[in-house]
């Protein structure tokens, strides 16, 4: 059997199943519980390997939502149609896995930072690339909350350019992303905040 190492400590169960538990080296995680489930293994255990598994679940808390994202662009571009039936297995909302995905696909690996919180990055998702990457930085740097992120960016905004525009309200994220697609490919500029959109000529 293949093993995957978290900080040098073995993942055993290399697909573990749906309804199963799964273990870290003699950590036992469950779907209520962390526990190490032979005695033995409690007398050995060391101050460097509990810090492992500590930062083992502050990774997974923190990057879960980029690996949901990603797990579902990635059943889409492979199996079309096919990926969308089998979201019942991941007993998540379907809505709210699809704006994971949606963040995901709006910023590219190379332009996410650590430390930047995915729900900034659902605001962050409808800037050009360059731009994801620079504010992104300023909320490491600045150590901004989303509101204060938002207020940055409708200051810089409101500074740079005062034309007029439209609001959109959209009924569902869906009709969001199709005006938002509809925008680009006409050459306006625009602004999403949720299901509005601000469209500029």
């Amino acid at each position: 059997m293949n093993e995957l190492k978290i900080a040098n400590v073995p993942f055993h169960n290399e697909y573990p199943d749906v309804d199963n538990n799964f273990t870290v080296g003699p950590f036992q995680f469950t779907t209520t519980s962390l526990e190490i489930t032979d005695p033995a293994s409690v007398g050995s255990l060391d101050l460097e390997e509990w810090t492992r598994i500590g930062e083992f679940i502050r990774l997974t808390n923190q990057a879960s939502q980029w690996w949901w994202g990603d797990w579902m662009n990635m059943g889409e571009d492979k199996f079309g149609e096919k990926a969308s039936q089998a979201l019942e297995i991941t007993r998540w909302d379907e809505e709210t896995l699809r704006q994971y995905a949606w963040v995901c696909r709006k910023v590219p690996r190379a332009t996410r930072v650590t430390g930047v919180p995915f729900t900034h990055y659902r605001v962050l998702a409808k800037l050009p690339e360059a731009e994801q990457k620079k504010w992104a930085e300023e909320v490491v740097d600045g150590q901004l909350s989303r509101r204060q992120l938002k207020q940055a960016m409708d200051k810089e905004s409101n500074a740079v350019d005062e034309k007029p525009c439209v609001v959109i309200n959209c009924n569902s994220s869906k009709d969001a992303d199709d005006v938002e697609m509809w925008a680009a490919e006409s050459g306006f500029e625009f602004r999403r905040t949720e299901r509005k959109i601000k469209v500029k000529k």
